[in-house]
């Protein structure tokens, strides 16, 4: 475990390929030897998460800890093992510090910067917001920008650009 965890965000709409993309991450810096943890923000009564949903896709995958946030509730999987207690206004940054891993993958938290974030496109769809915590672009398509740009099938070479940015 880590004091000082590396943060990274994944903004994009629904459908952008966000949670395709972080399992393929985790897998990468499983491989590596690095444990891996998973916030994921939903706008879903995390009751009514369902069976097959992100957050047990990121269980299944190996993540070491996994945190599913609602508006009340945060629902945590450590080691498999699922527990959920009342959000009682945490902050973003609050529940994310609160994972004890090397790496921290952040699935949504749109209007969150406190850490760097990576953009997942998909053509067709609305690009989200590339303002100043954006590093990088993933996605099959060409896109005019001075950002880094990564191809979804480039998981290696995305963690190793990963690595080089400042965690915050």
């Amino acid at each position: 475990m880590t004091r000082n965890p590396h943060i990274t965000g994944f903004i994009g709409y629904s459908g952008s390929g966000k949670t395709t993309l972080i399992l393929a991450l985790m897998a990468e810096y499983r491989r590596r030897g690095r444990t891996v943890g998973v916030v994921k923000h939903t706008h879903h009564n995390v009751i009514d998460e369902k069976a097959g949903g992100d957050a047990e896709k990121f269980v299944e995958g190996g993540a070491d800890d996994v945190v599913l946030v609602s508006a009340d509730t945060i629902t945590r999987w450590i080691s498999g093992k699922r527990s959920a207690t009342p959000r009682q206004n945490a902050s973003a940054q609050t529940i994310v510090s609160s994972v004890r891993t090397e790496v921290v993958f952040v699935e949504g938290f749109k209007s969150e910067s406190s850490w760097p974030r990576i953009a997942v496109w998909q053509p067709g769809a609305e690009l989200p917001p590339l303002d100043g915590t954006a590093r990088a672009v993933v996605s099959r398509a060409g896109l005019s920008t001075a950002l880094r740009r990564f191809s979804p099938d480039d998981v290696p070479a995305l963690a190793d650009f990963l690595d080089t940015i400042p965690s915050s």
